[in-house]
């Protein structure tokens, strides 16, 4: 996602081999936090369009913009699931913000995280099986259908901007604690 100017966020598209950049969005409202589906052929992202901060999906041409998630709280930081069964995002419409799962036609939401204070940059592992994000400036790690976090960092500073190996047995993450 970009802005050009003032004007709000849209998103745009890169092709390596051509050099092409195409436009996908021209909403005058926010669209940013763009995910390819793992198959390619649809994006996940958050918009304004609908006066709130919702995720929104649409195709990988930019075309078909349906909204997923219909709340007057935010709703942010859209991540496919590996499978592309389920979409992973951050939502206030419990608090501060917890780690919320829908099925990608909108359907089954549920809440992931119950915990006071933000939480939010989730990942999902490439198997599926858990999901990696940020809390009170470490990372934890949760079941994908949920359960007991565990914290994995509790180092003076902050850490996140987590991803996975491709194997998923080692995670990057950025850390200001020295």
């Amino acid at each position: 996602d970009a802005r050009r100017g003032d004007g709000p966020g849209d998103i745009y598209r890169f092709w390596f081999e051509t050099g092409e950049l195409k436009q996908l969005t021209d909403d005058p409202a926010m669209d940013g936090h763009p995910d390819f589906s793992p198959t390619g052929d649809r994006i996940v992202f958050t918009s304004m369009r609908s006066g709130n901060v919702d995720i929104w999906m649409m195709d990988a041409s930019g075309q078909h913009p349906v909204r997923l998630t219909d709340h007057p709280d935010r709703d942010w930081h859209p991540r496919w699931e590996p499978t592309g069964d389920r979409i992973l995002f951050s939502s206030s419409r419990d608090g501060a913000g917890d780690i919320w799962v829908v099925r990608s036609d909108g359907t089954n939401l549920t809440k992931l995280t119950s915990m006071p204070g933000l939480t939010d940059r989730a990942v999902w592992s490439p198997d599926g099986k858990r999901v990696l994000f940020e809390y009170d400036d470490d990372l934890w790690l949760v079941d994908s259908n949920g359960g007991k976090p565990t914290r994995l960092t509790d180092f003076p500073g902050r850490e996140g901007n987590a991803t996975w190996s491709p194997d998923g047995r080692t995670i990057a993450f950025v850390s200001d604690r020295t």
